[in-house]
């Protein structure tokens, strides 16, 4: 993960990835301006059923409980990482 945030990677997170220890890791170490949310399925579940867009919000809010910041903090940062990439 290191190497890839040093050649300017973003990583996508999605909620599930928070529910494992070394999940968790990751979401933590991951560099604040690299990480977008995957709000989509079909391989990530979301309470039994493929994720989708409307479940941002929950991702966002995994993300911020796992770094311990303000769930406004982290939305705020992940949009601006979109724009971001796109200007790329």
């Amino acid at each position: 993960m290191q190497r890839a945030a040093a050649l300017g990677c973003y990583f996508s997170v999605n909620a599930e990835m928070t529910r494992s220890d070394r999940g968790r890791i990751l979401v933590t170490e991951m560099p604040l301006d690299r990480i977008l949310t995957e709000t989509d399925g079909p391989f990530t579940q979301m309470q039994g059923r493929p994720a989708e867009p409307a479940d941002v919000r929950l991702t966002v809010a995994s993300i911020a409980d796992v770094r311990t910041m303000a769930t406004s903090t982290v939305s705020d940062t992940v949009r601006k990482n979109l724009q971001a990439l796109l200007k790329t």
